[in-house]
């Protein structure tokens, strides 16, 4: 579905299927994030998703099923993140810091913290220290996974699939 100065608009449907959710997911997740989700709606009615909505959704979905934020965390994070508006919709910002170049860079982030787990440095309580580089790596993998998501999914639309 095209639409004239707007650009590529996706029918509910198609929307879904785009973002591997269902069509009720969809208008739920219309309904609690009534402020940065808002489809454009056809003459006859029905939601017409454009690009930037598309961009929101995945914002939403990657903060719900990613990050594991409830629905309340997530609309805490969207409300907290510089947003642009664009045809009146709030597109968030990436929410979280850059991620890695490559994939490489991850597993280079990852041995490094392995290293600095093995070099035993002082100063930190060990649980206190252990936590820390759990997160470090939880991060990094997360990034690294995040990075090779993106890349298939470019790939898929290369392929028209």
């Amino acid at each position: 579905m095209e639409t004239g100065t707007r650009g590529k608009t996706y029918k509910i449907g198609q929307a879904a299927k785009l973002l591997e959710v269902k069509p009720f997911v969809l208008r739920f997740w219309e309904s609690e994030f009534k402020d940065v989700l808002v489809p454009i709606r056809t003459p006859a009615g029905q939601r017409a998703y454009s690009e930037q909505n598309v961009d929101t959704v995945r914002e939403i979905k990657r903060l719900l099923y990613d990050e594991g934020l409830t629905i309340e965390g997530a609309k805490k994070r969207l409300s907290q993140a510089q947003g642009r508006v664009v045809h009146g919709n709030v597109v968030p910002s990436p929410v979280v810091g850059p991620a890695p170049a490559s994939p490489t860079d991850s597993r280079i982030a990852c041995t490094s913290v392995a290293a600095a787990a093995e070099s035993g440095r002082p100063g930190l309580a060990p649980n206190i220290e252990a936590a820390t580089q759990a997160e470090t790596l939880r991060n990094a993998l997360r990034n690294a996974l995040r990075d090779v998501r993106s890349e298939l999914l470019s790939i898929r639309d290369l392929l028209g699939g």
